[in-house]
Formats: C-alpha cells, structure tokens, sequence
C-alpha cells in the first residue's frame, strides 16, 4: 500500500469495537485496505 511519505511497504490497521458500558470488546481485526471508512 502506499506510505503517506511516499513509496510502498506492507501497511496494516487495527480496529477494535467496543460495547461502552460493559467496556468489552465486540469485535478486533486487522485490515490491509486503504480506506477504513467502510469497516466501521
């Protein structure tokens, strides 16, 4: 993917969902996609 200071390199996001009053975690991934918009 490319990098926000030019070339290219192996790029990952961690997500994390979280259920506010219990605090537990819903759901955790890892995406390799450049736009993240549409996992949340």
């Amino acid at each position: 993917m490319p990098n926000k200071d030019g070339g290219c390199a192996p790029n990952y996001t961690p997500t994390v969902t979280v259920d506010v009053d219990s605090g537990m975690i819903v759901n955790a991934d890892v995406l390799n996609t450049i736009n993240e918009d549409k996992e949340l």
